[in-house]
């Protein structure tokens, strides 16, 4: 998927409606080759290699790590609701599962795009490699800000992009089965926030998932810069994808796709990418994304 947040692609859902969801442990593993970078303040641009993400499960059929939010700022509540216009306001964005998650606005001159992400370390947000890299625009943003928890107009905390990666065979070619991306802050404001557990795993996942982010409409109406849930029902799964009915749209894109788990708690398993009628995807994390995202726990600005 190639277009920016606000008018998503539907070519992701297209291929799935024609071959079909192939259950993952009957699929080839995806071959990443590595990611492209970008430093903003100091201009340098570099291919980082496959190889150089230090693969740590490499033995396993799983892997976790647990989330953390600071004290006080723990989570409230261990499930959600399934209903019909599903996504429901959150009203209390400065708790966790809620606090890690990120709006942000991407500007390419005078073009300027909205999209969601979530802070996975004291400096770093994943988000689509479509939020922060359009090859139509010439590629990076020109600037880039982050608001975790925003609620509105309020602002509890901000902070710009200093860096950028996304994945390669997305720059290289806009594989929606590479569309992921890391933007890496001015400030440490996960030390503030927390954030989500990650997992990666073998078998396919079942059971509710929940999907959480900054749409840009909210039953047809503008939804100005608030933050929505939704909890819905894993449908599909393959190597590279998480198929749920829970209600997405246009702005999203980015946004986690999280289970909870008794040792890890709230954790992240796929990030928003699309959506389609009665059903939307993610990206999963496969062992490869896991182990790059887990490399930025103890990176700080």
């Amino acid at each position: 998927m190639k277009k920016m947040i606000t008018f998503c692609s539907s070519l992701c859902f297209m291929l799935f409606i024609m071959t079909g969801i192939v259950s993952a442990e009957h699929q080839d593993e995806y071959t990443h080759i590595g990611s492209y970078y970008k430093n903003v303040l100091t201009g340098e641009e570099r291919f980082i290699p496959s190889e150089e993400v230090f693969s740590t499960n490499s033995l396993e059929l799983e892997g976790s790590s647990p989330g953390y939010f600071p004290k006080g700022l723990e989570a409230l509540e261990t499930r959600g609701i399934i209903g019909s216009e599903n996504r429901q306001l959150v009203t209390n964005t400065q708790v966790g599962p809620y606090i890690s998650t990120c709006y942000i606005e991407a500007n390419w001159g005078n073009n300027s795009y909205r999209g969601s992400g979530f802070i996975i370390g004291p400096n770093a947000v994943v988000t689509s490699g479509h939020v922060i890299y359009n090859s139509s625009l010439g590629g990076w943003p020109s600037s880039c800000k982050v608001w975790p928890a925003r609620d509105g107009d309020n602002k509890y905390y901000e902070s710009y992009a200093i860096a950028y990666e996304a994945g390669g065979n997305y720059v290289n070619n806009n594989d929606n089965q590479d569309d992921w991306g890391i933007i890496t802050l001015a400030d440490n404001l996960g030390d503030k926030t927390g954030w989500l557990g990650l997992r990666w795993q073998s078998n396919d996942y079942s059971g509710t998932v929940t999907l959480q982010g900054y749409p840009k409409e909210i039953g047809g109406n503008t939804n100005n810069r608030r933050m929505y849930k939704c909890v819905g029902s894993i449908t599909g799964c393959s190597s590279r994808t998480i198929v749920t009915n829970a209600d997405s749209s246009g702005g999203q894109s980015g946004g986690p796709m999280y289970k909870y788990y008794a040792d890890t708690g709230y954790t992240a398993i796929g990030i928003i990418r699309g959506e389609g009628t009665g059903y939307n995807d993610g990206l999963r994390i496969d062992e490869w994304l896991y182990n790059k995202f887990i490399s930025f726990r103890n990176k700080r600005t």
